[in-house]
């Protein structure tokens, strides 16, 4: 079954919030079905994946987030007599410790660069390593 454009980054971007609390890293594989409608498009359109990676760091961040504000309430529960919150910037500083300790999921993108003409490939593998740097994609898997 082919993969639909509009939808593709939406499953990418599902898979990072679900699997967010399972592993460590996560590939986005884009060698699968390179032919296709869905996948085609970040080898032909710069700005669709430049979207794929905006969106999937910033589901990584929010999973990140989400998780750092349930260990935070979970500690505020069980220490709260310990904790002085009598002004906001104790609570916020205190917030800001929890978050920056909490490790985020490892996002890789793999990609199949025989799929490109070979006049193609270094001006897209630069394309790919600018999008990737812009939106703190951890690494690039070449097949």
């Amino acid at each position: 079954m082919d993969s639909v454009p509009y939808l593709t980054h939406l499953d990418f971007v599902k898979g990072v919030r679900e699997f967010n609390e399972l592993c460590d890293y996560v590939t986005i594989d884009l060698t699968h079905d390179v032919k296709s409608s869905g996948i085609a498009q970040y080898y032909k359109n710069p700005e669709a994946l430049q979207k794929l990676l905006f969106s999937v760091n910033k589901s990584r961040m929010q999973e990140l987030g989400k998780a750092a504000c349930a260990e935070f309430e979970q500690n505020v529960e069980s220490r709260s007599q310990q904790i002085d919150y009598s002004n906001s910037v104790a609570r916020l500083y205190h917030r800001n410790c929890i978050v920056s300790t909490h490790r985020p999921m490892l996002i890789f993108v793999q990609v199949d660069l025989n799929s490109l003409p070979p006049e193609q490939q270094m001006s897209y593998l630069k394309i790919l390593v600018s999008a990737c740097k812009t939106n703190k994609i951890d690494g690039i898997v070449l097949e």
